[in-house]
């Protein structure tokens, strides 16, 4: 009877650790949608206050990010951002009281007359039990090189090698 009694309550437990994470992705990818839906507004304020904390303070705050931003792309010529989308995040795992996971990233643009997307990821971190999410682009980099910003980045991080994007002929646009 007892090892009935504790299969069932581990089988609770298990159950109650699955409906955790998914309650975890499902706000985590609202915000995460919040933030791919200011960057395509160009609303690079609002973008940037998704920044992690260690990252904005390395810029100078959010205010100072959205300039450094809107100035990168004020220099991107013929290429315009579509849509940013965002795949099921990997497991969402505790490191000293901070959530990490990654999350895969499409980012559709149209340059130079074809239609690309770039697959990328981010990592997503909270510091408040996943009630807000912060984020950062891992840019290529490995989960050492992220550290050296981001101390601490859990290196049970998984970043797949970044993948060359894919580039089609751009739909003809009626004039």
């Amino acid at each position: 009877m007892k090892k009935i009694t504790a299969i069932f309550f581990l089988l609770i437990a298990i159950v109650t650790t699955a409906q955790e994470q998914q309650k975890l992705k499902q706000n985590l990818l609202l915000q995460a949608d919040e933030m791919g839906k200011a960057f395509i507004a160009k609303d690079y304020a609002a973008f940037a206050s998704f920044t992690h904390p260690d990252l904005l303070k390395k810029f100078g705050g959010t205010q100072k990010m959205a300039d450094i931003i809107r100035y990168s792309f004020s220099q991107i010529e013929n290429v315009k951002f579509i849509d940013v989308t965002f795949a099921q995040p990997s497991e969402i795992i505790n490191v000293e009281g901070e959530l990490q996971c990654t999350v895969p990233q499409m980012i559709e643009m149209e340059a130079d007359g074809q239609q690309v997307t770039a697959n990328t990821t981010i990592i997503a971190i909270s510091r408040d039990n996943g009630k807000t999410w912060s984020f950062t682009d891992t840019a290529g980099q490995n989960i050492q090189a992220l550290q050296a910003t981001i101390p601490n980045l859990s290196p049970q991080l998984n970043i797949p090698e970044i993948q060359e994007p894919v580039f089609n002929e751009a739909p003809v646009k009626n004039r």
